[in-house]
C-alpha cells in the first residue's frame, strides 16, 4: 500500500527493498489544503506488525488500584497516604498537599465516593490526625481504641492498634461488585503480644441479618510460621434498626511472630447490590496488635485482576497491554 501526502513546502519520499516508494510527500500550490491518498493495489514488501501499537497502563487515579487490582480496599497496607494537588515541579515530581484543611477535604470527597456515609466523615479525619492509617477508622470509641504508626515486615509503615475491650478495632467502608459475586477472600498480615484472635466482619446498614455462609477457609503462610484456620460463625441477631451484621470469620493462632492469614465469607443473595458495607477487624480480646496489610477481593478474581476489567479488555481486541507503565507507539 502506498501513501501519498500532499503538503505545502516538504517533500518526502521513502522507498521500501522492493524499490517502490512507500510514502510520498509533495508540495502543493494552495498551502491551506491538504490532500491524502492511498494506492490500495500498491503493496509494500513487508506487513504491518500486529503489534505495532498497544495501550500502556500504570498507577495514574485509580487505573490499578481499585481498578484492574481486584481488591477492593483502600490503603490497604496501612501507608503514609499523600494527596496530590494536580501540580507538577519543574523536574518532574509531584507537588502533594501540606495543608491539613485541604487534606482533610480531599479525604471527605473521596470517602464519600467510596461509599463512607456523611456520619463516619469526621471520625474518618480525626482518626488519621491520632495516627490510624487513612481511609480506616476505629471500631469503637476513641478512647478505648488507641492508634499509632508502627514498622512493617519489610520495613515500611504498619499500623499498631491497642484496644481496652473484644470487638475493638479498626474499619472501612467499600462497595463490594455484588453484581456478580458474593464470596469475598480476606489475607490479613499482623502480629501480637497477647491477642491470640481476631474478627473479621461485614456490616450492612439495615434490613435482617445475612447469615454467613459454610464455605469458609483459611491457610497460613506468608512472614514467619503460617497462620491458624479461620472458624465461621454467626453473631447473635440484630435489631431492625441500625447496623446489621452480614457475615463474619474468627481468625485463630495470632502470635508475636509476623503471620499471615487467609479465608473466605460469603454473603447470602439477597444481600442488597448497591448498598456500601463496612468490613472491620476486631480483636477478640484486650491488647495491642500491629497489622501490616488487610486485603478483600472477590473471589471470582483472575490471578489478583478485576474479572470485569479483563472481559472489557478482551472485547476491546487489544493486541498488546503494557504494564507497569511507558509510553510507546
Amino acid at each position: 500500500m502506498l501513501l501519498a501526502l500532499l503538503a505545502a513546502g516538504q517533500v518526502l519520499a521513502q522507498s521500501p527493498s522492493n524499490g517502490s516508494e512507500l510514502r510520498r510527500l509533495h508540495e502543493t500550490r494552495n498551502p491551506g489544503q491538504a490532500a491524502l491518498r492511498v494506492h490500495v493495489a500498491e503493496r509494500a514488501a513487508h506487513p504491518i506488525p500486529r503489534f505495532i501499537t498497544g495501550k500502556f497502563a500504570e498507577h495514574l487515579g485509580f487505573n490499578i488500584y481499585n481498578g484492574m487490582d481486584a481488591q477492593v480496599l483502600r490503603n490497604p497496607t496501612f501507608a503514609d497516604y499523600p494527596f496530590w494537588t494536580g501540580e507538577m515541579t519543574p523536574d518532574g515530581i509531584t507537588k502533594c498537599y501540606a495543608d491539613n484543611n485541604r487534606i482533610n477535604q480531599e479525604i471527605r470527597r473521596q470517602a464519600t465516593r467510596f461509599g463512607w456515609p456523611e456520619s463516619a466523615l469526621g471520625e474518618l479525619v480525626a482518626a488519621r490526625a491520632d495516627g490510624l492509617a487513612c481511609f480506616w477508622t476505629r471500631e469503637g470509641e476513641r478512647e478505648a481504641v488507641q492508634v499509632s504508626p508502627d514498622t512493617g515486615v519489610h520495613g515500611g509503615r504498619a499500623q499498631r492498634v491497642q484496644v481496652r475491650a473484644a470487638g475493638q478495632g479498626v474499619a472501612q467502608w467499600v462497595y463490594l461488585p455484588l453484581h456478580r459475586e458474593r464470596r469475598y477472600e480476606f489475607e490479613i498480615l499482623a502480629r501480637s503480644p497477647d491477642i491470640t484472635s481476631l474478627t473479621v466482619r461485614l456490616t450492612g446498614t439495615g434490613g435482617d441479618e445475612r447469615r454467613l455462609s459454610p464455605a469458609l477457609s483459611a491457610a497460613g503462610g506468608g512472614e514467619g510460621v503460617g497462620g491458624s484456620a479461620a472458624v465461621p460463625h454467626e453473631s447473635p441477631r440484630a435489631g431492625d434498626r441500625g447496623p446489621q451484621q452480614c457475615a463474619s470469620a474468627t481468625v485463630n493462632g495470632l502470635s508475636a511472630a509476623w503471620k499471615t492469614f487467609k479465608g473466605m465469607i460469603e454473603l447470602r443473595g439477597d444481600s442488597p447490590r448497591d448498598a456500601a458495607y463496612k468490613l472491620a477487624l476486631t480483636a477478640n480480646d484486650p491488647g495491642q496488635l500491629v497489622i501490616g496489610h488487610m486485603l478483600l477481593r472477590p473471589a471470582d478474581h483472575i490471578h489478583g485482576a478485576d474479572p470485569d476489567i479483563v472481559r472489557l479488555l478482551k472485547e476491546s481486541h487489544l493486541p498488546l497491554l503494557r504494564w507497569p507503565g511507558g509510553n510507546f507507539a
